[in-house]
C-alpha cells in the first residue's frame, strides 16, 4: 500500500454521524498509530494508549461527558462486513462485545495491541515525509488550520517538522490527482474577503484592525461551523476576528450566544492578560454587518455551541 491509497482507505472509513455532529475519533486513533510508527513502536496496548488516546479526544474532538477510545480502536478493524488490511488488533479473539457491537473495555486492556500493519507501518518509516504529508491531509479533515500543527505535533511527535525540502513525498503528485476529489475540502476563495468587508475588516471581538503601510494583518475569517464539518463558505457562517481571538474560538474558549454576546469559557485562565484578552468581552455584543442578513445564523451558532465550545454551561448562566 502507498500514500494514496492509504488516504483513500481512511476517506472511505465510515464515520458515525447524526445531527452534523462531529465523529473524528476514528481519524485521530489513526494519527496515533502513525506517530506511534515513527517512533518505532508500532503496535500500541490500548492499556497503555487509553490514556493518551482519551486526552486526544478530549483535545481535538467534540465535548462530551465520556470518551470512548475503544470504540474507534476495535471499529477500524472493520469496514462493513470486510476486515481492514491495514489495520492490526491483536488479541480480539479474545474480546467479547454487547449487542451494540461494543467490545468490553477490560478485555480490551487485557489483551488487545493495535496499531498499523506490519506493511504499512515499512512503507512509511521508508518514506517519512509520506507519513508526514499523510497525518496533514488527515488532520485538515479534522480540524480548521488554527488547530492543525497542533493536532499533527501532538500525534507525529518528533516526525511533525520534517523538512520536506530534505525528505520530499515519494508521491505527491499522484495524491493530489487521486485522492483530492474526494478528501480535500473545497473552499469557496471569496469568503475571506466577504466577510472581512461584512465585519469592515473589525475583530468582533476586541475591534482591532491593525494596519502597517496601510496593508491590514492579523485579521481573518472564521468559520463558524468549521469547513472540516461541512459548514458552508456563506458569510452568515463566518466571523471576522484577529488572529489570537480566531485560535480562541476554533478552540472552544469563547464562543457566541444566539443574541450575539460574546462568551467566555469560566475554565480559560484568569491571569492579568487572559482578563484583557478574553475575559473582559465576556458578554459584550459584537458589531452586526450592516446587512442583516449576513448575521451569523442561530443554526450555526448551536453547532459551536455544541461541538466546539468548551464550556456550554457558561451559555445559560
Amino acid at each position: 500500500m502507498n500514500l494514496s491509497e492509504f488516504l483513500g482507505e481512511v476517506a472511505r472509513q465510515p464515520a458515525w454521524a447524526r445531527g452534523g455532529e462531529r465523529a473524528p475519533h476514528k481519524r485521530l486513533v489513526i494519527l496515533y498509530a502513525l506517530g506511534r510508527v515513527l517512533s518505532g513502536r508500532r503496535l500500541a496496548k490500548f492499556a497503555e494508549a487509553e490514556h493518551a488516546l482519551r486526552e486526544l479526544l478530549e483535545q481535538f474532538g467534540p465535548l462530551r461527558a465520556q470518551q470512548h477510545p475503544e470504540q474507534p480502536v476495535w471499529r477500524l478493524a472493520r469496514r462493513g462486513e470486510e476486515s481492514v488490511a491495514w489495520w492490526e488488533l491483536e488479541g480480539a479473539e479474545q474480546v467479547p462485545v454487547d449487542s451494540s457491537g461494543n467490545p468490553s473495555i477490560p478485555a480490551m486492556r487485557a489483551h488487545v495491541s493495535f496499531g498499523l500493519a506490519q506493511e504499512l507501518a515499512a512503507y512509511f518509516v521508508s518514506h517519512p515525509a509520506d507519513a508526514w504529508l499523510a497525518a496533514h491531509h488527515i488532520a485538515a479533515s479534522i480540524v480548521p488550520e488554527t488547530l492543525r500543527e497542533e493536532l499533527v505535533s501532538a500525534t507525529l511527535g518528533a516526525g511533525a517538522s520534517l523538512p520536506l525540502e530534505t525528505h520530499p513525498p515519494s508521491e505527491t503528485e499522484l495524491v493530489v490527482r487521486e485522492v483530492a476529489p474526494s478528501w480535500r475540502i473545497v473552499r469557496d476563495p471569496r469568503f475571506s474577503a466577504r466577510v472581512l468587508s461584512a465585519y469592515d475588516e473589525r475583530c468582533v471581538v476586541c475591534d482591532i484592525a491593525p494596519r502597517h503601510r496601510e496593508r491590514l494583518f492579523g485579521i481573518e475569517a472564521a468559520h463558524i461551523r468549521w469547513a472540516a464539518a461541512q459548514g458552508p463558505d456563506e458569510v452568515w457562517n463566518g466571523l471576522c476576528l484577529c488572529r489570537m481571538h480566531h485560535a480562541g474560538f476554533d478552540r472552544g474558549a469563547l464562543t457566541l450566544d444566539e443574541n450575539l454576546r460574546v462568551r467566555v469559557a469560566r475554565e480559560l485562565a484568569r491571569d492579568a492578560r487572559t482578563e484583557a484578552l478574553f475575559h473582559a468581552f465576556d458578554r459584550r455584543p459584537i458589531r452586526s454587518p450592516a446587512d442583516a442578513s449576513q448575521s451569523p445564523r442561530p443554526e450555526m451558532l448551536r453547532w459551536h455551541h455544541r461541538e466546539v465550545f468548551r464550556d456550554p454551561a457558561a451559555l445559560v448562566s
